[in-house]
């Protein structure tokens, strides 16, 4: 999957990359949401998916002709308020390893399609604006954090981090994540046209390191509530359409919080 990701960043037209991409949160939106579904919905669900693939692809090509619309004051209020909502609710519910009551399942619900759609809009607009390089060093720290996370855990771990919410991670694996995704920041700030240098050129070297830090810990709740949101509904894989690795939503959980924050502390949106 991350073969075919990059492969698709290289090639010249760029349509290739936010299809994928857009195929991707269509089927994160597509997990999320049959969490909450009885089974008689789910075939109508696969086809509101499949709207919603091609509208975003239209609107991508609309995107790419005019950026305009980053600057409108109105999108820029609803995406901070989307994120904002976002992290403190989840964040909230992730540290009291909450089970959600029935007006909170509908919340979650309905919120899966702003959610999707500000991570999906950030990342177009990322793309558009910097191109192949920048979205590789914005992507490369929370696939760093996941797997170093995930090794050092399984090796060193001793502390539970929320055993509550997800049993298997461990404070030690999650120290361990941010340590090399901070590292990976500052590494890569070195090469010009990098997420961490445009940063570093906006915000200076000590309130980057607290974005970055930030950024960190972002991905690592996006996570956590991911599975936060399967003990609720005692579910193992959100999907399984990724043999081996579960569904969508299990494999990009970190990028839906991720990417919206990332645009709003670079200073793309202000």
């Amino acid at each position: 999957m991350l073969f075919i990701f990059l492969l698709s960043l290289l090639l010249d037209n760029k349509i290739y990359f936010v299809s994928l991409f857009t195929f991707c949160v269509s089927m994160v939106f597509l997990e999320w949401v049959q969490f909450f579904l009885e089974k008689k919905y789910k075939n109508y669900l696969y086809i509101f998916s499949l709207i919603i693939f091609v509208f975003l692809i239209y609107l991508s090509e609309f995107l790419f002709q005019d950026l305009s619309i980053k600057d409108n004051n109105i999108f820029k209020f609803l995406i901070s308020v989307v994120v904002i909502l976002w992290i403190s609710f989840a964040a909230m519910s992730v540290i009291s390893h909450r089970d959600f009551s029935s007006l909170e399942k509908k919340f979650w619900l309905f919120f899966s399609i702003p959610a999707c759609f500000s991570a999906w809009f950030a990342f177009v607009i990322f793309y558009k604006m910097h191109g192949n390089w920048f979205v590789i060093s914005l992507l490369m720290p929370v696939w760093i954090l996941d797997t170093s996370g995930y090794i050092f855990g399984k090796y060193m771990g001793r502390t539970k981090l929320i055993p509550k919410v997800s049993p298997g991670k461990t404070l030690e694996g999650a120290i361990a994540g941010i340590f090399f995704s901070v590292l990976f920041y500052i590494i890569s700030s070195f090469f010009k046209g990098s997420f961490a240098s445009f940063i570093l050129e906006t915000h200076g070297v000590f309130v980057s390191l607290v974005l970055f830090f930030i950024l960190s810990m972002v991905a690592i709740l996006g996570d956590l509530f991911e599975s936060l949101l399967k003990r609720n509904f005692g579910i193992k894989d959100s999907g399984s359409l990724l043999p081996g690795h579960g569904g969508f939503f299990d494999r990009l959980d970190s990028l839906i919080p991720f990417i919206p924050m990332a645009i709003i502390l670079s200073g793309v949106i202000n």
